[in-house]
């Protein structure tokens, strides 16, 4: 697979009569190099002026410093659909000689998945403080306050992250005076992504066109903790490298936030 490049692998839409599912997995090189540049650079002097999280290059002549993986994407993501007719009910496994009145009670019952497991994606140290570059326009004899990525002294991931200690915030210090960080963008790895969502659905045909349909939806059924990305300013060594908030509903579409579950009836005709 060439850098920058993604791939996905899908598996059959139907596995038997009962169960229908889709798998996908989605790929791409965390390490490879963007070969185009501007991919990099599509916001202007993000860095130089001082925008916290800026993504464009420090040193606009040095393109080889700025390469580098697509930070909003994650290293993998791989997604699960399921949809299964529960055995029950008239002409199915169990309770196959159901009457009318007893195949509206244990009939109709349908159970549906979304899994969703993704890998962290790409972040940014970041450093704020009197510009060390020189390069900042001043009024005056005071530096003005500049946010930078800073110097890399180790490589800053850890083999288990907490979240009280996400990164290893000794492996990044201030940039030298007269010179800019020497860390890269997207050198470290945010928090994953880890959600079941579940749908238990029964339908009742009361006419040949008119059916009942009664859904119990549980978003994160399984109400596992899914955090926001960490603090990637290494100022405050405090507050650096800690996550202090769990995902909510408006920053990703996957619904990763604390579980919470509703009931729904509808009549379809």
């Amino acid at each position: 697979m060439a850098p920058g490049e993604r791939e996905s692998v899908r598996g059959p839409r139907r596995i038997w009569d009962l169960l229908r599912r889709i798998g996908d997995w989605t790929g791409g090189g965390i390490d490879g190099a963007i070969p185009n540049l501007g991919a990099c650079l599509y916001e202007s002097h993000g860095e130089s002026v001082g925008v916290a999280g800026g993504l464009s290059g420090v040193i606009a002549y040095d393109r080889r410093r700025e390469r580098t993986t697509w930070g909003a994407l994650p290293r993998h993501r791989f997604q699960w659909n399921a949809i299964y007719d529960m055995p029950f009910g008239k002409g199915r496994a169990f309770f196959g000689g159901s009457g009318r009145v007893a195949n509206m009670i244990v009939g109709g019952w349908q159970l549906s998945t979304i899994y969703i497991c993704e890998t962290g994606g790409a972040i940014t140290p970041q450093w704020t403080g009197p510009d060390p570059t020189g390069t900042r326009f001043s009024a005056n004899t005071t530096r003005p306050q500049v946010t930078i990525r800073p110097d890399r002294m180790a490589d800053g991931r850890l083999d288990n992250p907490t979240v009280n200690r996400w990164f290893d915030v000794g492996a990044f210090a201030a940039p030298q005076l007269g010179q800019f960080g020497s860390s890269g963008k997207y050198v470290l790895y945010g928090s994953p992504v880890n959600v079941l969502h579940a749908t238990l659905a029964k339908q009742i045909f009361v006419r040949e066109r008119v059916r009942v349909r009664l859904e119990l939806l549980a978003t994160n059924a399984l109400n596992h903790p899914n955090y926001m990305d960490p603090n990637t300013n290494i100022t405050n060594l405090g507050t650096a490298g800690v996550i202090t908030a769990t995902i909510d509903r408006n920053f990703k579409f996957d619904s990763a936030i604390p579980r919470e579950m509703q009931a729904q009836l509808r009549i379809e005709w």
